[in-house]
């Protein structure tokens, strides 16, 4: 009897294992796994959802988010945003711009930053986390002045709330004349 519950055990197991996820499913171990720190097992989640369901913007949006900027894979990143951007199924052009801005400054191209942060804010004038990357392409740029100008207004729109101290830290190294 009990070589026979084990066996069912193994079988009810094996037989989990073998079902399919859906495209959502990978999608959010891929977002389980980039909270814990795991990228590259969030990137292999995100590329399977992507491979399941082509058309799924977030599931792009977070691969280049969570996983490829992680990795320091700015390219891929901003070419997923590009993507996100084209099939345009919701309202997710805002912040893909604004993090698009992000992957660019850290290639150091920052008039296409720039240009992308602009858009972005265009699309959402009151995204916090817009203004915050806007400042810190200002700060890499060594304009102090409109990067403390854009973090009080990250403040001003609620991104402690949202995402944390990471602005008011920035302010208190940044802007102290």
């Amino acid at each position: 009897m009990k070589n026979l519950s084990f066996f069912i055990l193994i079988l009810m197991l094996a037989f989990s294992a073998c079902r399919n996820k859906t495209p959502e499913e990978y999608y959010n171990k891929g977002n389980e796994e980039a909270k814990q720190g795991n990228y590259e097992e969030a990137l292999e989640n995100f590329n399977k959802a992507i491979e399941l369901k082509p058309e799924y913007t977030d599931a792009y949006i977070n691969r280049a988010y969570y996983a490829k900027e992680n990795l320091n894979d700015y390219k891929g990143a901003i070419e997923d945003y590009i993507i996100a951007i084209n099939l345009n199924t919701d309202d997710n052009d805002a912040h893909a711009y604004s993090n698009m801005a992000f992957a660019k400054m850290k290639m150091k191209k920052y008039k296409e930053a720039l240009d992308d942060i602009m858009f972005s804010l265009t699309l959402d004038s009151l995204n916090s986390y817009a203004y915050r990357n806007k400042a810190l392409i200002f700060i890499a740029l060594n304009n102090k002045h409109v990067a403390c100008v854009d973090l009080q207004k990250a403040i001003e729109l609620g991104y402690t709330e949202k995402y944390g101290n990471d602005v008011q830290e920035l302010i208190d190294k940044n802007c102290k004349e």
